[in-house]
C-alpha cells in the first residue's frame, strides 16, 4: 500500500522527496530555501517542482504553487493549460497536443442535459501532466497561429470564412464591429 501525504491526503510513490499532487515536502530531511538561505524549504511548486519557502510559494487551494504558476489550475497532477467554451474545441485541442506526443485530457463539469454557459462550471479545460507544460503551450500557440491563417469559421452554421468577409454566404450571419458575428 502506498503513503498517503499528510498534507492533502493523496498517495505518494515510498520514496518521493514530495508530494506530486500538492508539492509539500515529505522526509524528515531539511532543504534550504535556495532563494533564502536561511529559511527551510517547505514544498516545491506543485506545477514546476521548484523548491521554496513559505516566502517563495504560496498556498492556493491545497498545492504550492511560485509566483510563475500560481493562475495555472492543477487537477489530479495535471495542469491546465487551455479553457475554452466547447468540448468540440477542447477535443480538437486535445488532437493537436496527442499529434505532437503530448499526453492530453478534457476536463468538463458540464451537465450534458443542463447547459451551462456560465460561472465556474461553464468552462471545459484542456490538462496535460505538468512536466509537458512549456512543450504544451507551444503547440498551442503554433495552432494558434495556424487557424488565424486560414480565416475563422461562422458561429451560427459552422462555414469556414476566409478573414475578408464580413457576411456569411450560407447563413448571412454579420460581423460586428467587435469582431463577433450576429
Amino acid at each position: 500500500m502506498l503513503p498517503i501525504c499528510p498534507h492533502c491526503q493523496a498517495t505518494v510513490e515510498l520514496d518521493a522527496p514530495a508530494c506530486p499532487d500538492c508539492g509539500i515536502l515529505l522526509g524528515d530531511v531539511e532543504q534550504p530555501c535556495p532563494a533564502h538561505p536561511g529559511r527551510s524549504a517547505v514544498a516545491e511548486c506543485a506545477v514546476c517542482g521548484r523548491l521554496g519557502c513559505a516566502l517563495c510559494l504560496k498556498q492556493q487551494s491545497r498545492r504550492y504553487l511560485c509566483p510563475d504558476h500560481a493562475r495555472i489550475e492543477v487537477i489530479d497532477g495535471h495542469v491546465d493549460v487551455r479553457k475554452v467554451g466547447d468540448t468540440n474545441e477542447a477535443e480538437f485541442l486535445r488532437i493537436c497536443l496527442e499529434n505532437a506526443g503530448i499526453p492530453a485530457w478534457v476536463h468538463s463539469q458540464k451537465d450534458r442535459s443542463f447547459a451551462t454557459n456560465f460561472g465556474p462550471l461553464a468552462p471545459v479545460k484542456v490538462l496535460v501532466p505538468r512536466a509537458y507544460l512549456e512543450a504544451a503551450r507551444q503547440v498551442l500557440a503554433d495552432t494558434d497561429r495556424s487557424i488565424s491563417a486560414l480565416g475563422t469559421v461562422c458561429p451560427e452554421c459552422g462555414l469556414a470564412l476566409p478573414l475578408e468577409v464580413d457576411a456569411c454566404p450560407a447563413c448571412a450571419s454579420m460581423e460586428q464591429d467587435d469582431g463577433h458575428r450576429q
